[in-house]
């Protein structure tokens, strides 16, 4: 929750922008996350499973110039994958000037509709997070395998994804998968809905998820033009799980 006046934190156009809720009992304003009357108390793997931006809202608005760069720098998001088939001109995620602390913060998160990535850079990056590698170059068939960068977290860190990843599609936005196909066992995964632009009303869709089908393991990612991760997309990943 935030306080007024709205010079500290945001501004009144923020209370346009976004999800940005008064009580008019305490002048106190709050940033809703995905449920109307938020997810309470909990840990940070829970906020990963349940995408709770509220959460990770709470520790960007501390240092939002900071989260941003880390999230640009860490996971290279203003460079292309290397692939020899993706046309692609680096990019510079700059942040306005005049904006206020409480967009800076959104935009530190990947919010706001500053940061955008396409679904092969997002594959590249939860393929390393899940195969244990670091980040490598998508290849075609006949190509060999090749590091474009090093996977930046330790292997502790990266093991406390994973598992915040798999109870995604246990108690998270994944588990109502609807998945009838027996010989696909799925081993985690994630949702996102991010904003068109900065449009609080305009979403799209996406998940990964990371399964096994025999011997062989596989990332599938799905985008939906418009909808959310944990239904349009979520249902359309159910669907092509179904018919391999």
């Amino acid at each position: 929750k935030f306080e007024e006046p709205y010079s500290n934190f945001f501004t009144l156009e923020d209370t346009n922008n976004y999800n940005l809720f008064k009580n008019e009992k305490s002048d106190t304003f709050y940033y809703n996350c995905s449920l109307a009357k938020g997810h309470g108390e909990i840990t940070m793997s829970q906020a990963l499973a349940l995408s709770c931006n509220s959460y990770y809202l709470h520790f960007a608005s501390h240092s939002p110039s900071f989260f941003h760069n880390s999230l640009l720098q860490d996971w290279k998001l203003d460079e292309g994958t290397g692939a020899s088939f993706e046309s692609f001109s680096k990019q510079k995620f700059t942040r306005p000037k005049k904006i206020s602390h409480f967009t800076s913060s959104l935009m530190s998160i990947g919010n706001a509709g500053i940061i955008k990535v396409t679904a092969l850079k997002i594959a590249q990056i939860y393929g390393a997070i899940f195969a244990n590698t670091q980040i490598l170059k998508p290849i075609q068939k006949g190509e060999m395998p090749e590091v474009v960068n090093p996977f930046p977290y330790s292997q502790n860190t990266r093991e406390k994804i994973q598992e915040a990843l798999r109870l995604v599609t246990i108690k998270g936005t994944l588990k109502n998968l609807s998945l009838q196909n027996t010989s696909i066992q799925v081993l985690g995964g994630k949702t996102g809905t991010p904003t068109k632009d900065g449009n609080k009303t305009l979403t799209h869709g996406w998940n990964i998820l990371y399964f096994k089908k025999g011997d062989n393991l596989y990332l599938l990612v799905v985008f939906t033009e418009n909808g959310s991760g944990k239904r349009e997309a979520l249902e359309l990943s159910s669907i092509i799980l179904n018919l391999l």
